[in-house]
């Protein structure tokens, strides 16, 4: 086969919560993609992978570093992988923005599970699902502010667990930290006797833990 007709790609995929990270759909992106490349004669030259990172804005570690990468005229990038669009911005300014920036390197982004492409239809499909990741971010957002408004009301402390505090299991209100609550219950007490400096009460309770 003729080497010329291949073109130069890479793979970014992202998932954002550590139940996604600790599953399968980084591999199962990846798969995808991989498949979708190979009949496109499409080489893939790097796979970048998000792990854990909200795609509602574009500053994203290895996002960055895929845009960079797209940069370098060495590098020839034709195709910026994606399995979803909503994988690859779920804020449509963003989207915009970044796409008008691949054009400049003359990268083109292709999404293997939706049909987007240059052509008038492919473009105006681009719009519609980009225009929906948002809708969908922003209504997923709106019920996790209101789930947070309500557990509040119930009293639950819905912040991560301050100094001293821990939580016995999952989604569960806050509880005395076994060994670090009464330690810093004591130097509550100790300060309060108004006989100590920051200093001379760091040295007591260090000399306390030695």
């Amino acid at each position: 086969m003729n080497e010329n007709i291949f073109k130069n790609g890479i793979i970014y995929c992202r998932v954002s919560s550590t139940e996604q990270v600790d599953g399968t759909s980084l591999e199962s992106q990846e798969k995808v993609c991989r498949e979708f490349c190979a009949p496109e004669h499409i080489q893939v030259l790097k796979v970048f992978v998000e792990k854990g990172e909200s795609a509602k804005t574009a500053d994203r570690t290895e996002f960055i570093n895929a845009i960079s990468f797209c940069s370098d005229k060495k590098n020839a990038v034709d195709y910026f992988v994606v399995y979803k669009l909503d994988r690859f911005a779920r804020n449509q300014a963003d989207h915009i923005t970044v796409r008008q920036t691949l054009k400049k390197y003359h990268t083109e982004l292709k999404s293997v599970t939706e049909p987007i492409s240059d052509s008038p239809v492919g473009k105006m499909m681009e719009g519609i699902l980009s225009a929906f990741a948002e809708f969908d971010n922003n209504v997923r957002t709106e019920r996790s502010v209101n789930g947070m408004k309500e557990r509040i009301k119930q009293g639950i402390w819905v912040w991560q667990a301050p100094m001293g505090y821990c939580r016995t299991e999952k989604g569960a209100n806050l509880t005395p930290h076994p060994t670090y609550a009464p330690f810093i219950k004591m130097i509550f007490e100790e300060y309060a006797k108004g006989i100590h400096t920051f200093d001379s009460l760091a040295k007591h309770a260090t000399d306390l833990t030695a």
